[in-house]
């Protein structure tokens, strides 16, 4: 499983055609907004003004990280 950072965002919007299809990934401009305990919770918008926000599960506590489980 793949980590998602503000960096990796759009590149996995990218890959996605029901994502892609909501904002330009080429545009995309994005910020990380979860709490830090066990989610990724990022708030991304297009140069056009168009917004999705995008969660990851973790399989683990993320302020503990991956050898938790």
């Amino acid at each position: 499983m793949s980590v998602l950072s503000v960096d990796t965002v759009p590149g996995y919007v990218a890959g996605r055609p029901a994502l892609r299809g909501l904002v330009d990934p080429e545009t995309l401009a994005v910020s990380e907004v979860g709490d830090g305990n066990l989610n990724l919770v990022f708030r991304c918008a297009d140069a056009a003004g168009r917004r999705l926000v995008l969660k990851q599960a973790l399989p683990y506590v993320r302020l503990i990280g991956p050898d938790w489980r």
